[in-house]
């Protein structure tokens, strides 16, 4: 015995036990809620595999007030617990199954931008599932997926024109959905 546990303390003839993580349950596509980056492809336009039925529409608010694909209104700045602002956004989608949205093939992507093309948010992506999804008569309807301002003071960006986009993928498809809304910032 004294002999196994000097080779193994001397000359590190033991391998090391990996650490196996257990899945955390599929909402996120890491533990930060980011998925790597080389699951974006580019804009394709809509698929024609999709079907003439199939809708993308972005849409903004708390789940209580929730419009979806406005083209026109406000959509107000939330201030977090820790200082930082962001905006409340979410989709509606016809075309996928309930297997689709836990299929985990699908991503969602969402960001806000100046009219003249300026960031405003952090870039934030997902692993479509169906927690927070609700049936509307008309599609899938998601809430409740929070877009954080780049600055922690956006106000210079309050009563000005912002463009919202949510973007689906799977593979190389990739739908977008865009709305001009009016930002406020309290």
């Amino acid at each position: 015995m004294l002999g196994f546990l000097g080779c193994a303390l001397l000359t590190g003839c033991l391998e090391p036990l990996p650490i196996v993580v257990p899945d955390q349950g599929g909402e996120q596509g890491t533990p930060d809620g980011d998925v790597p980056s080389d699951a974006d492809p580019e804009d394709q336009g809509p698929p024609t595999d999709l079907g003439p039925d199939f809708i993308l529409e972005v849409g903004f608010g708390e789940p209580g007030s929730f419009m979806v694909a406005p083209g026109s209104g406000t959509a107000t700045a939330v201030m977090g617990i820790q200082g930082g602002y962001h905006l409340d956004m979410g989709f509606r989608v016809r075309g996928l199954s309930a297997a689709d949205f836990n299929s985990g093939d699908w991503i969602i992507a969402y960001e806000f931008r100046s009219t003249s093309g300026v960031t405003l948010s952090e870039p934030i992506t997902r692993i479509l599932s169906l927690v927070g999804v609700s049936f509307d008569g008309t599609g899938q309807v998601r809430t409740g997926d929070r877009v954080f301002f780049l600055s922690s003071d956006p106000s210079v960006h309050s009563l000005t024109t912002v463009t919202l986009e949510v973007s689906l993928m799977n593979g190389s498809t990739s739908v977008v959905d865009t709305a001009e809304v009016t930002l406020v910032v309290p």
